[in-house]
């Protein structure tokens, strides 16, 4: 019967000794895609939902308070901005990898005809953004009985 060795650990000596700790390959694929200071673009995640009275944007924003956010309407372009804190060393600790992202974002949604802009509302919860879009009288429509 033959033996066959196994390295059943995950960080081999070989390994350390060839990257010095064992999150250099993560830390280097940060600062590839991220840059050297690991800000990356971010652009929230957003769900666009139809009533028969509205539309509603729904943005998902964890970590963020209300102040965080600006919201702005022109020209029928709602734009949504704001910026996510960059997780700080704690004394006696360093941030080995940031997954979270960080930074400001902005998301543009162009606002369909039929939309009344003076009446558009803004409910934060729960680390979702939920922007009510309110449809004018005409958009609505109504049903033309025959005669």
């Amino acid at each position: 019967m033959n033996m066959i060795k196994v390295n059943n650990h995950p960080m081999s000596l070989r390994h350390q000794r060839r990257h010095g700790h064992p999150f250099a390959d993560i830390d280097r694929l940060f600062g590839e895609f991220c840059g050297e200071d690991g800000n990356c673009a971010w652009t929230p995640r957003a769900d666009i939902v139809e009533t028969d009275s509205a539309h509603e944007i729904i943005v998902e924003l964890p970590g963020l308070e209300k102040n965080d956010i600006s919201l702005k309407v022109e020209d029928r372009l709602l734009m949504i901005s704001g910026e996510m804190a960059k997780a700080e060393d704690a004394e006696g600790h360093r941030v080995r990898r940031q997954e979270r992202f960080s930074g400001s974002f902005k998301r543009n949604f162009r606002l369909p005809a039929g939309i009344e802009t003076e009446k558009i509302g803004a409910e934060f919860k729960n680390g979702l953004l939920t922007v009510t879009l309110p449809k004018s009288k005409t958009a609505v429509g109504r049903e033309i009985e025959v005669k």
